[in-house]
């Protein structure tokens, strides 16, 4: 009796000790096999993790400090403290053995060098597939995203504080292992604009669906528009002095062909023209567009300035309804007000 009870203790010992010391060796391997494979299964980009870890009693494994650069340039345009993959446990007992992922602070800054190397590339999906099996053996379900920053640094004169960029990234993505009968994933994602504004989006996506089905809505409130001046002077000849935007939008991708809207609310706002020369058409636009708006904001009792953009996407082209687009932002102004929000007019069956 007193061998039986020391059996039950050692052998579960044994084994666990067994797992340590087969982890103990296999890790340095691992790490080193991946690193050589992030090294070089693309021509134009390299990755490089410092460190691999499996965590035995949680069913886990995880890689810190993952960088990649365009070979041949210094910088880094991807910086990740964390990847965590586990075994989502909630799927065992639905007969489902699958992971989760969770995505601790990346920060990726997309650059010129980034975008050529891209363009660059040959067979880009086959290239991402090989990354995610080699990565990520098993199927994923779900996918959470932490603390991340997103620059658009194609202007790398600019200084830092200028740039545009996406922080406090929060999203999570789920169902990912879709079916027939649970054929939707599920995605929502927060994010401060320009350290002044926070952006929402959710929306759903059908895989199983061909081609591929979607549908989204997002809002932006209380963007400070005079924070847009360094990005806006590079493509038209407008300085914002003042003013507040909210956006509203929603859009769905059916059977191949995308429609949608967009809901602007200008509040307060007052625009002057730079120096700079308006080149063409599309310049000229703007300037009618924008004395349209301040002389609403003068005349009218709203102080603000909002229209519905009603907008289709097809084989043919991007087709956007510019009559309804001015007769709204008129109407806004002398009639009868836009509502803010979402009208929840899209959403997959």
């Amino acid at each position: 009796m007193k061998w039986y009870k020391k059996k039950k203790i050692v052998i579960p010992l044994g084994i666990f000790v067994f797992l340590l010391v087969v982890r103990a060796v296999m890790v340095p391997i691992a790490q080193k096999e991946l690193n050589k494979f992030l090294a070089s299964f693309s021509p134009t980009l390299y990755f490089h993790m410092d460190d691999l870890d499996i965590h035995i009693i949680r069913g886990a494994y995880s890689f810190d400090g993952i960088t990649g650069k365009v070979k041949g340039q210094k910088n880094d345009f991807l910086k990740i403290e964390r990847v965590d993959v586990s075994i989502a446990w909630r799927e065992i007992f639905k007969g489902k053995v699958v992971t989760d992922i969770e995505v601790t602070a990346p920060d990726f800054s997309y650059t010129k060098e980034l975008k050529e190397a891209i363009a660059k590339s040959p067979k880009k999906e086959d290239q991402a597939t090989t990354a995610k099996d080699k990565l990520f053996p098993v199927e994923v379900e779900r996918v959470d995203l932490k603390q991340g920053v997103v620059t658009l640094d194609d202007y790398p004169s600019l200084e830092e504080n200028k740039k545009f960029q996406l922080s406090n990234i929060d999203g999570r993505l789920t169902n990912l292992t879709a079916d027939k009968k649970f054929p939707l994933s599920f995605f929502n994602v927060r994010a401060t604009v320009l350290g002044n504004s926070v952006v929402k989006t959710t929306g759903h996506v059908n895989t199983l669906a061909k081609p591929i089905e979607w549908d989204v809505d997002g809002e932006l409130r209380g963007f400070d528009m005079t924070s847009a001046n360094q990005f806006l002077k590079r493509k038209v000849p407008l300085t914002f002095t003042k003013g507040k935007l909210d956006v509203y939008a929603e859009a769905e991708s059916t059977h191949g062909k995308i429609e949608g809207y967009i809901k602007p609310f200008l509040k307060n706002i007052d625009v002057i023209k730079s120096k700079e020369n308006f080149k063409g058409p599309k310049h000229w636009a703007i300037e009618v567009v924008t004395a349209l708006g301040n002389l609403i904001l003068r005349t009218s009792n709203t102080k603000s300035v909002a229209t519905r953009i009603p907008f289709s996407m097809d084989k043919g082209g991007v087709h956007v309804d510019s009559g309804e687009a001015l007769s709204k932002a008129i109407q806004h102004g002398f009639e009868q007000q836009l509502s803010p929000g979402v009208e929840d007019k899209y959403e997959l069956e």
